[in-house]
């Protein structure tokens, strides 16, 4: 026990060219330092193993449980007698390989740097409950990521039926154009239910430009002060966010308070990204950032709206060669979307706010789950928490500490 230097847990190999190997389906994945990249006709490496980057990404090993070739910017390492390969590789996303590198252009790492790094190490039963034990976890981490994206990709799929056939007095969609054109019109927008209207933007929902002042930030108190770095689709993120003053406050809101139900929409080059405010929190808008006020139309179908490939099309088309890297206010503000009647409009949103509801509660399930990931990795694999195993070797116990 005690910490080890890789040297002693496994022997490290290059990489070599995948170009005379490389077919368009094997049961050998190809590895590079960012992941696998095709596969091989045959392996250079058995397994269990991992690959950890060479030069470029060197802080993303990637374990194998079949035979598996590497590529020549990239390290097999593989594990020698009485170490286990799956708690080996867990060891190493635990290490901070970056800080080995030892160039000042393309980040790269030698062998014998490698070799040399220190691991706290356990006998070989210790090592397999522990990686079965965090490998459990990054099952259920798998799971729930592949259920967001399940309920992101019905969502899509959702929005773009909601928005071209809208929703029946039943609650239910209607039936496609192709089933019952009579039920629908052509509109500038394409297809859209009888009943629906297209109107500009600006004539459903009032449109708030920022203030252009520039006002004295605080350190790390006051009022958050919004740019469009802190636009997110999720909803806003205050991790890199600038404060400013009370006074400033009242200076860069004299127009409108942002508060609950507004949308925050950013309008610099990343194509426009509109946030729907969740709750009553204080905060100021800074430069290419608008705010957009409910007046006649439901803000929260504005949103989803805004979301559409509908509003995608015309910002691509109102973006393209700005030299500005912003949508112009004035494109904005003309943007054409459909308007179907109120009571629609709520159950379009609702509909959609029932699946945004379920992404949101997995995605606090796989905080959840990566936070408690990381709390045993720190513990487990430092030897600040040790695990039990019974007298016959297995490892069925519990934890001690």
């Amino acid at each position: 026990m005690g910490k080890q230097p890789l040297s002693n847990l496994a022997t490290i190999h290059y990489g070599k060219s995948q170009k005379e190997v490389q077919v368009h389906h094997s049961p050998y994945p190809i590895f590079g330092t960012g992941g696998q990249i095709g596969f091989a006709s045959r392996p250079l490496f058995e397994a269990p193993a991992i690959t950890v980057g060479r030069k470029g990404t060197l802080g993303n090993p990637l374990y194998s449980e079949q035979p598996f070739w590497t590529i020549d910017t990239a390290y097999a390492v593989i594990p020698k007698p009485n170490t286990d390969a799956k708690w080996l590789y867990y060891q190493l996303c635990n290490y901070d390989l970056e800080s080995l590198n030892e160039a000042t252009g393309v980040p790269s790492v030698s062998r014998d740097y490698l070799y040399r790094i220190k691991i706290f190490t356990v006998p070989l039963p210790e090592q397999r409950k522990i990686a079965r034990i965090l490998t459990t976890l990054d099952s259920a981490i798998t799971r729930t990521e592949q259920l967001i994206a399940k309920y992101e990709a019905i969502k899509q799929g959702l929005m773009a039926d909601l928005f071209t056939r809208g929703v029946g007095e039943d609650g239910r969609l209607r039936p496609s154009v192709s089933e019952a054109p009579e039920l629908y019109w052509e509109s500038e927008l394409g297809w859209l239910p009888r009943g629906w209207e297209v109107k500009e933007l600006d004539d459903v929902i009032r449109i708030i430009d920022c203030k252009h002042y520039t006002p004295n930030f605080t350190d790390d108190s006051g009022i958050p002060f919004v740019r469009p770095r802190n636009v997110k689709l999720e909803g806003l993120d205050f991790s890199d966010i600038d404060y400013v003053t009370e006074e400033d406050y009242q200076l860069l809101t004299d127009k409108h308070e942002p508060r609950k139900g507004d949308i925050v929409f950013s309008r610099n080059a990343s194509f426009g990204v509109p946030c729907y405010v969740e709750s009553d929190i204080r905060f100021a808008i800074g430069q290419d950032v608008v705010i957009m006020v409910e007046t006649n139309t439901s803000s929260r179908f504005v949103y989803y709206t805004l979301l559409t490939d509908i509003i995608k099309r015309q910002i691509v088309q109102v973006s393209t060669g700005s030299t500005f890297g912003r949508i112009n206010l004035g494109f904005i503000r003309k943007f054409l979307v459909p308007v179907p009647k109120s009571n629609e409009q709520l159950m379009i949103s609702e509909k959609l706010k029932a699946i945004d509801k379920n992404i949101d509660q997995e995605k606090e399930v796989l905080a959840k789950l990566q936070l408690q990931k990381h709390g045993l990795m720190q513990d487990l694999l430092t030897g600040r928490v040790r695990v039990t195993i019974d007298e016959e070797g297995t490892t069925d116990g519990e934890f001690n500490g």
